[in-house]
């Protein structure tokens, strides 16, 4: 760790309080810095600490402390004057004097050895070094747990992580994770972000410890980040929409959306880095052509890409032919591949590749493995485990089909176009024991569509429930939009 200041005797004062702070928080009392002793010795930090002696009477133990914020480890000079002032102060007092001497930067191989001797014969005198503060800031300081830290700098940034340091200023913990290319960025001990204020203050002081000067704000490194992702999907749902290929000039409805000539040129030069774009002749973006079983793991790749968030294009993408015609029994191969062994029937491949169509949640889950679906191990007779994996394989896609179709409103309308008008669920439960069935039930659900007006008077498609006992969709009259 290291202490931060805007000179070196800030950086002492800065450790003096970090000192006194530790020290309240063991449980000190009546501390003070900067105190000139009788001697005219001055000490950079002393205070006590009581202890019971018998039933009411107190015994004050008495500590004094010396902070050094050096950028080199201290040596015997300094060690031997510190020891100076311990031994006057502990002649000149009735109470017990403990000593404390703090070393940001450690101390030398001689002072060392000298400490070391003294311990040994139980002399009253502490050496503390960064390590040993970082220990105890830790209990002080709510410090996030580093995995968590790095989840959120993932998040906010692409940039290669190199080294984190702990830094305390001005009764704060910070920390300040650097990256390649002299790049750094500050986050709160607790993992928040600082204020402009503080960074503007901290700044100039970790720029000078560390020879840095690239800071990076995460917040605009996140805001750029996600935008960078938004244009890459909306690149991706454009040439879906285009068939699989444009050229940029095709693409200039993208400019008139907000996306400038920049932010489309990098896009492509993302994405056919990625191996999501083919780059056939110059000016012109296509998605892979459906030519071999690798083609096909590219366009899985193509999928996830495009729901990373997603797009104000959704409705009018899932229903275009690039989307629906790639989402086939090759697809379904390279998902296949993805999970563990199954015994999937024809209807099975026919009722997957429909749900894959229908509901994105679905193809995106299939197009990873998927946790609950297990391998063959030892024991096992490798037809159930096919046939587990079929039931969990499957389950996954209609419940994706059934959480999108319930709380998506937006895929109505796709929902709609596809020609899907009700969700009929039915769940049967039964309760067993070692005699027999204890209690069973059957629970149905119809949910469906149906065309309405929205708050502007257009038609619209909503969503609802009927009742067990109404007709089916195929028996039922269809009905004028403005009805």
């Amino acid at each position: 760790m290291i202490v931060l200041g805007k000179d070196g005797d800030d950086k002492g004062t800065q450790l003096e309080r970090l000192t006194r702070t530790l020290l309240s928080h063991r449980g000190y009392r009546n501390l003070q810095t900067n105190v000139v002793g009788t001697g005219s010795e001055e000490i950079d930090v002393e205070g006590e600490f009581p202890l019971p002696a018998g039933i009411h009477d107190t015994r004050v133990y008495r500590l004094i402390a010396e902070c050094k914020a050096y950028r080199k480890p201290v040596s015997l000079p300094e060690w031997h004057k510190f020891c100076g002032k311990l031994y006057s102060v502990e002649k000149l007092q009735t109470e017990d004097v403990q000593g404390c001497f703090v070393a940001l930067s450690g101390v030398n191989g001689p002072v060392r050895g000298h400490y070391d001797s003294l311990k040994a014969r139980r002399a009253k005198v502490e050496l503390v070094t960064a390590d040993d503060l970082l220990t105890e800031l830790s209990k002080v300081y709510p410090l996030v747990d580093f995995k968590i830290l790095r989840e959120k700098l993932n998040k906010a940034t692409d940039r290669v992580y190199q080294l984190e340091e702990v830094a305390y200023y001005a009764d704060q913990l910070y920390r300040v994770i650097f990256f390649e290319h002299g790049a750094y960025t500050i986050i709160k001990a607790n993992g928040e972000e600082p204020t402009q204020e503080e960074v503007a203050e901290l700044r100039p002081m970790i720029e000078e410890a560390y020879a840095v000067m690239d800071y990076i704000d995460l917040k605009e490194e996140a805001r750029a980040k996600k935008r960078a992702v938004e244009v890459e999907i909306a690149l991706i749902g454009w040439l879906m929409l285009a068939g699989g290929k444009a050229t940029i000039a095709d693409l200039k409805p993208l400019e008139r959306a907000g996306v400038s000539e920049q932010e489309l040129a990098e896009a492509v030069d993302s994405l056919t880095t990625e191996g999501l774009l083919d780059s056939p002749g110059s000016g012109v973006a296509s998605l892979p052509t459906a030519t071999s079983k690798e083609d096909y793991k590219r366009i899985a790749q193509v999928y996830i890409a495009f729901f990373r968030i997603q797009p104000d294009v959704l409705p009018r993408v899932l229903d275009c032919p690039w989307y629906r015609d790639h989402i086939d029994t090759e697809l379904l191969d390279v998902v296949k591949g993805f999970q563990g062994p199954m015994q999937l029937s024809p209807a099975d491949d026919k009722a997957a590749i429909t749900i894959m169509r229908l509901s994105p949640r679905a193809l995106v889950n299939v197009l990873q493995p998927v946790v609950m679906i297990r391998h063959p191990f030892g024991g096992v007779d490798e037809a159930i485990t096919r046939q587990t994996n079929r039931d969990l394989f499957m389950s996954l896609l209609f419940n994706c089909l059934h959480d999108e179709f319930i709380h998506s409103p937006v895929l109505h309308e796709h929902y709609w176009a596809a020609g899907v008008r009700e969700l009929d669920i039915t769940r049967k439960y039964v309760v067993k024991s070692v005699t027999g069935i204890l209690v069973q039930d059957d629970i149905r659900h119809r949910h469906a569509l149906g065309l309405g007006l929205d708050l502007e008077g257009a038609p619209a498609v909503f969503g609802g429930i009927k009742q067990r006992n109404a007709p089916e969709p195929w028996e039922e009259q269809p009905r004028p939009a403005s009805a």
